[in-house]
């Protein structure tokens, strides 16, 4: 009996994580879904260093093409030069955990909403329904030191 009732279920994760934590998740989905659809110029986004302004646009340039590169060594050119990257079932299912994450912080920070696609509710791309997620405020945990 038991083996028929796990059968006509389906298994959840509930992840507990705090604010830090939520945010590096969602930016991993984020950059994820990015690179699934040849997007690679969003690394050095992330690496380089902006305090370094002398030298910052000359080595994002040079980065971006050897990037550009790399993404079309990967997924091969379409007709105009850029990687012929497809959406697939993991960008979708990246993009959608991005986006519920996105969208219940900026609630969360800004409960009379505001401009921007952070405020659209989340879109389940590919089928899939989006993530729920939900906030919480918990006791601060005390170091025993």
């Amino acid at each position: 009996m038991k083996a028929k009732e796990a059968a006509q279920k389906e298994i959840r994760y509930v992840v507990t994580l705090t604010d830090d934590q939520a945010r590096m998740v969602g930016e991993a989905c984020e950059l994820y879904a990015r690179l699934k659809i040849g997007q690679f110029e969003r690394i050095s986004e992330l690496m380089l260093d902006v305090k370094d302004v002398d030298q910052y646009c000359q080595r994002r340039d040079i980065a971006n093409d050897l990037l550009r590169t790399v993404a079309c060594v990967i997924f091969g050119r379409n007709i105009n030069g850029y990687p012929h990257a497809q959406k697939d079932a993991k960008h979708h299912r990246a993009w959608n955990i991005y986006h519920a994450l996105r969208y219940k912080r900026a609630w969360h920070e800004n409960p009379k909403g505001g401009w921007g696609v952070c405020y659209d509710k989340p879109y389940p791309y590919g089928g899939e329904p989006v993530p729920d997620v939900e906030i919480k405020y918990v006791e601060k945990a005390v170091d025993k030191k």
